[in-house]
């Protein structure tokens, strides 16, 4: 019998005890196992998708893919070309910077499930960030493609879910207004379904070292044979996201009132300017660190229970809770 109890008492314990996790946790939230939550909060509001478009038509407009942009380019390297130079080595810096994150965030989410499994099968292999890391090169290329296979069809699914919004902004007709809720109701249940396939196909490629189509197949089956368990899996996980979101916040905004607090009297008392921004810098940078563990937490949190939920799927005989009370 599978208990959700269980899985999430495990992942607390395993998030909390191997502290080395926390590393992966920060830069695999980048591209995380939170899909869904990230789904979800952006088709309540849909106004960030508005203000992508609005983004990208900005960014089109600019002109910078256009000919006369190529020519001017050209031109100022024949008479300014240290500028030209300068702006070409920025771009590589900034584009080695990018690639250096997508290494890193992809290694760590691997090594955050190859750690999980060998916690949770009781395996005697070293754990740290250094042997993590040795180990998730040999399935970076596949696990990377995935994720971003993801996340190119998650954003094209919000980006047209947006357009849409906009042409029943502008044209305010029931038809488009149908026509939008339908898409809605359609392409955000197919996003998160995509988001749990491809959870299950990472996991198949990093704890039974499948390659990329296999893992994609087994990731599809585990998926239709376990639909419901996976719904509730994420709807147990959201609902902890937005508490512990909440309580962040919350701990955020008390921190904030008293460094505030205290760096007002050091002006009040002490007559101290430079006290005061002392005291504001150390409160920020204390938070900013509450935040980022919290947040490297949860996410550890998060990735080991779909890997501990991936082992017991794999094991078998997993029924869901709904499925369960109706058997009663």
């Amino acid at each position: 019998m599978l208990s959700y109890r269980a899985i999430l008492k495990q992942s607390w314990r395993i998030s909390w005890k191997y502290k080395f996790l926390w590393f992966f946790g920060f830069f695999a939230s980048l591209i995380s196992f939170t899909a869904e939550f990230k789904i979800i909060a952006r088709s309540i509001n849909q106004e960030s998708g508005i203000r992508s478009l609005n983004n990208i038509k900005m960014f089109l407009n600019t002109g910078v893919f256009s000919k006369d942009a190529w020519l001017n380019i050209l031109g100022m390297l024949k008479t300014d070309p240290k500028s030209i130079l300068m702006l070409f080595l920025v771009l590589i810096i900034i584009l080695a910077i990018i690639i250096f994150f997508a290494w890193l965030s992809t290694a760590s989410q691997i090594g955050i499930i190859n750690s999980v499994d060998k916690i949770i099968k009781n395996k005697k292999d070293k754990l740290n960030i250094k042997s993590a890391l040795k180990r998730s090169h040999r399935k970076f290329w596949p696990v990377f493609i995935m994720n971003l296979v993801m996340s190119i069809i998650i954003n094209l699914i919000y980006i047209l879910i947006s357009f849409l919004l906009v042409l029943v902004i502008i044209k305010n007709q029931a038809l488009s207004s149908l026509i939008y809720g339908f898409i809605f109701i359609i392409f955000i249940p197919i996003s998160l379904f995509i988001s749990f396939i491809i959870k299950y196909a990472i996991a198949s490629m990093v704890i039974e070292n499948k390659k990329f189509f296999p893992a994609l197949q087994q990731g599809w089956k585990l998926f239709f044979n376990n639909w419901l368990i996976s719904i509730e899996v994420a709807i147990i996980l959201f609902f902890i996201n937005v508490l512990v979101l909440i309580l962040l916040s919350v701990i955020s905004f008390i921190g904030f009132f008293l460094f505030f607090s205290l760096a007002l009297s050091t002006i009040f008392v002490l007559s101290s300017g430079f006290l005061f921004w002392l005291v504001l810098i150390i409160g920020f940078l204390l938070i900013l660190a509450i935040m980022i563990l919290g947040g490297s937490l949860l996410n550890v949190f998060q990735i080991s229970s779909w890997t501990d939920l991936f082992i017991r799927i794999r094991e078998g005989g997993a029924s869901s809770k709904i499925e369960r009370i109706f058997q009663d």
